[in-house]
């Protein structure tokens, strides 16, 4: 039994609320899971849907649950072979390492992005504290730290000393038929996040200001965070910026056919460790635009999107670049990123890849070449 935590799997906490659990779904396949977290009543009834048809269950903690997992570990000594945490900074990381090193059982930590440059920046003085009162021990003493871009990796590597790093990418929860695009009257730049600094929309708008396609809309898409839409709503009364439309949080389908309905995604992130939201746009066949505070040389190096400087002069001219492509371009660079998702984030292959690093870290198996 592998037990992964998470500090929760609400969706509007962004990608790891969304990534875990599927990750938990794919590693199922070959051993049984224990996901533990906070959910809100809807989400733990979808979760506890998805667990019905694999060897994963979850138990939904309170905010401040003391001693459920070690009383899980306890519960199952024996069968409980390694504790998989995800995050930094957070209580659960320091629940979950306490609890392996009381049982003696190996520690795996993913750190979500929560260790990249700009997250770091962010509370800095807090999170300084922090790091010389648990996280740096955390991180140092873990078995294992799963990054899933080389980008994270490398910063991983020189926050100081780690034993070893995995390699593996975030997977898509493919739809199982992609909606087919509605009629609209104008096409469409495509943003799907949370409405936070952090994802450069400011950027964004500073750049779409100094464009001029009015058969061109911006649709935003995400739930709004520390009020950030509200800065960013008077600014576009300020500027007088017209064709932006916020959507707020939708549920998957509505997601989907909010990229069938696109012509072009755009992130333009300060930092992501992964983004999983440019994979689901690659698989939508969608050509992207973002920066690279984000992963993405692939859509520079195979021709489906630009991976430009987090600046208002290069988004621009990206924008500009995309929206003045034929239909057919974009079509074609949609393929192409359409294949490259398939090909590379399906979560049945990241599953076993992750399965692959558990039974070396249990000397079961060979080192995977996702170790690096």
């Amino acid at each position: 039994m592998i037990v992964h935590t998470q500090i929760t799997v609400d969706p509007s906490y962004g990608g790891p609320a969304r990534t875990v659990p599927s990750l938990c779904v794919s590693v199922s396949d070959q051993r049984e899971v224990v996901l533990v977290s906070r959910a809100n009543e809807r989400t733990e009834r979808f979760l506890l849907k998805r667990c019905s048809s694999c060897d994963l269950r979850f138990v939904n903690v309170a905010d401040r649950s003391n001693g459920k997992l070690s009383q899980i570990v306890s519960e199952n000594i024996g069968v409980v072979r390694l504790i998989h945490d995800h995050g930094a900074w957070l209580p659960n990381n320091i629940k979950s390492f306490k609890a392996a090193r009381k049982h003696g059982l190996p520690f795996v930590l993913s750190t979500r992005g929560m260790m990249e440059p700009w997250a770091l920046n962010h509370k800095k003085w807090k999170k300084k504290v922090a790091w010389s009162l648990y996280q740096k021990k955390i991180l140092m003493s873990a078995d294992m730290v799963h990054a899933t871009s080389e980008q994270e990796a490398h910063h991983l590597r020189s926050s100081g000393r780690v034993k070893e790093i995995c390699l593996i990418p975030n997977g898509v929860d493919f739809p199982e038929v992609y909606p087919l695009c509605q009629q609209k009257q104008k096409k469409r730049l495509l943003f799907v996040s949370r409405v936070h600094r952090k994802k450069g929309l400011m950027l964004l708008l500073e750049a779409w200001a100094q464009l001029r396609f009015p058969n061109w809309e911006v649709f935003i898409v995400g739930p709004n965070e520390g009020g950030h839409r509200e800065e960013l709503e008077r600014y576009i009364l300020q500027r007088k910026i017209e064709g932006v439309h916020f959507l707020g949080s939708l549920d998957d389908a509505q997601k989907w056919q909010a990229y069938a309905d696109a012509d072009v995604f755009v992130l333009p992130t300060h930092s992501e460790n992964f983004g999983v939201v440019v994979a689901e746009a690659m698989a939508a066949g969608l050509p992207v635009v973002t920066t690279n505070g984000a992963p993405w040389e692939i859509l520079k190096t195979h021709g489906c999107g630009w991976w430009v400087d987090i600046d208002v002069v290069s988004i621009r001219s990206a924008l500009e670049e995309a929206m003045r492509k034929t239909n057919a371009e974009r079509a074609e660079m949609g393929e192409v990123a359409k294949k490259l998702a398939h090909e590379k984030f399906s979560w049945p292959q990241i599953g076993r890849e992750m399965n692959r690093v558990y039974d070396y870290i249990l000397k079961k198996g060979p080192k995977p070449d996702s170790v690096i």
